[in-house]
């Protein structure tokens, strides 16, 4: 009995039967597995009556509501499923789509009139579900549907309208059958670069692949991973996927280099040579000495943005504003992790690992600890966007390069 309900209750939370590993086989989720999973959930399944419970409460709570948390549609004529009860399909439905442009569109329609596709009984009261056609110009993408019956039940869940199929290049469309290489983009080592593959090594391969006709290059995931924890390195460990690994930045392409005497020096200087030979030469990517290699020379690059560029309200200044604009509050919380995390594992690198074992008015962005530390350190925030924006513009000129060069494709991304 108590299987059974766990069966039921796992397939009513999302948890799958079973899978198929990377030989094919057919592995079925135990029993234990779905029970720990549902546990770690909230749901109470030590028992045959806790998990008859959990279910009972579930399908109440799935039949109340008028509108389903996400509804997805992707044809028109397009109908979203709304539940009524019974006794109040003589009510109005009104309903209305935000778009994601902010405009509305809407309507109204008796409940009763609405297709019904089943009906159920839920403590004592019996409930249909029906179909509500949305007429309305839905583009792709994701809006928001709110729908009322009268005062005292109201709903709002997201709309999404999906294409009806995946983008394909039109070189597939076309039949053709595209190739290209594979590359592990920190493992690539030139007479450039400072001992970690960077995309001016990046621009080099495209180059060299489109000349023989190759139609991508594919990358490893190139999320931004932990600038102050160089150690955790994994491209498929990221900090965030939003952004980039700012490591991978050709400091010697950065315009502001080439007008920073500082920084050119600092690169030229005996010292920084013979770390940066022997950064080449290592069998594996080092990347604590990448790390104090770059960044500190990115500063150095970045405080002479600020002074000549910012200061003086350039195009280059006025094209960082755009790109912070652009990526807005996104942009701005990763940034802000990268300082706070910068601020306090240069006080004790052991303790504060990761934001888990940061102070605890550090850890949610909406409190008080964030904000203090947002007003008292600007320039360092502003530090880490400026590293993304550098990271974007690189990256987004590769791929410019490789359209230019006939490449169909052009970059492969691999997410993590």
């Amino acid at each position: 009995m108590l299987d059974s309900l766990l069966d039921q209750l796992a397939r009513a939370r999302g948890i799958g039967d079973a899978y198929h590993n990377y030989r094919g086989e057919l592995k079925h989720f135990s029993r234990e597995t779905k029970a720990a999973i549902l546990a770690a959930m909230g749901c109470e399944v030590g028992d045959a009556d806790s998990a008859r419970r959990e279910l009972e409460r579930l399908e109440t709570a799935r039949w109340a509501s008028l509108l389903p948390p996400v509804a997805i549609v992707r044809h028109a004529p397009r109908a979203v499923a709304v539940d009524v009860a019974a006794d109040a399909l003589e009510s109005r439905l009104e309903w209305h789509v935000t778009l994601a442009d902010g405009t509305r569109q809407g309507g109204e329609v008796r409940a009763g009139d609405l297709q019904e596709t089943e009906r159920h009984e839920v403590a004592g009261r019996t409930w249909t579900r029906r179909l509500l056609p949305v007429r309305a110009e839905l583009p792709v993408g994701r809006h928001t549907l709110r729908a009322s019956l009268g005062v005292d039940d109201t709903a709002e869940c997201a709309l999404i309208v999906a294409p009806p199929r995946c983008f394909e290049p039109e070189a597939l469309h076309a039949g053709e059958r595209p190739w290209g290489v594979a590359v592990q983009l920190y493992t690539l080592r030139s007479r450039e670069n400072w001992g970690i593959g960077d995309f001016a090594d990046l621009e080099q391969v495209v180059r060299r692949c489109a000349l023989h006709g190759a139609s991508f290059v594919g990358l490893n995931p190139l999320h931004a991973l932990f600038p102050s924890n160089p150690a955790h390195f994994s491209p498929y460990s990221p900090s965030t996927r939003h952004f980039l690994n700012v490591l991978y930045i050709a400091v010697p392409r950065i315009p502001e280099y080439r007008e920073c005497v500082e920084a050119q020096q600092q690169a030229e200087s005996a010292e920084f040579r013979t770390e940066v030979d022997r950064l080449r030469a290592t069998v594996n990517v080092d990347y604590r000495g990448v790390t104090r290699l770059k960044l500190p020379l990115l500063r150095t690059v970045y405080e002479h943005f600020v002074r000549r560029h910012l200061a003086g309200a350039t195009p280059r200044a006025e094209a960082f504003r755009k790109y912070r604009d652009e990526r807005g509050d996104t942009l701005r919380l990763h940034a802000l992790h990268d300082a706070i995390s910068d601020h306090l594992r240069a006080q004790d690198a052991d303790r504060y690992w990761g934001w888990p074992a940061w102070p605890e008015d550090l850890r949610e962005p909406a409190r008080q600890g964030v904000a203090e530390f947002a007003r008292k350190h600007v320039d360092d925030v502003q530090f880490h966007a400026w590293l993304q924006w550098l990271a974007d513009e690189q990256l987004g000129a590769v791929q410019t390069l490789a359209a230019e060069l006939g490449m169909p494709i052009g970059l492969y991304g691999d997410y993590a």
